[in-house]
């Protein structure tokens, strides 16, 4: 029963590491992908600013910027939708650790309120 208890007081710790370290992943997902972005919205600008020589070709530097722009919008979106969902994976897994653990502690603590009873009752009889 120590040894499960010892094993218990490991790994709860080393699962609420891999937890901040889950939520340090995706914050780092998250800065890359809107860095990501901002990159392709400034360059997206300045190619939009090299296209615009007349009217013409003003208009369609601004619908062409404006696509690029919503290329880069939608790829920062399906980069945070990944890194969200790589999170929202992992700390499903971690869940279910933590629920077995739950059951190991829980199960530990009924074994020993059965023997502490059992013992009782012995002494009982014994008087």
């Amino acid at each position: 029963m120590l040894n499960i208890i010892d094993q218990m007081r490991i790994a709860i710790p080393q699962e609420i590491q891999r937890a901040a370290e889950l939520e340090q992943e995706r914050e780092r997902l998250l800065a890359l992908a809107n860095s990501e972005a901002e990159e392709i919205v400034v360059a997206a600008q300045e190619r939009a600013e090299q296209l615009v020589c007349d009217h013409a070709i003003e208009r369609t530097a601004q619908e062409h910027a404006a696509a690029i722009i919503a290329r880069a919008e939608q790829r920062a979106a399906e980069i945070v939708d990944q890194a969200e969902a790589y999170a929202y994976g992992e700390l499903r897994g971690l869940e279910r650790q933590l629920a077995r653990l739950q059951r190991v502690v829980a199960n530990g603590m009924e074994r020993l309120q059965e023997r502490h009873e059992a013992r009782r009752r012995n002494a009982a009889r014994e008087d």
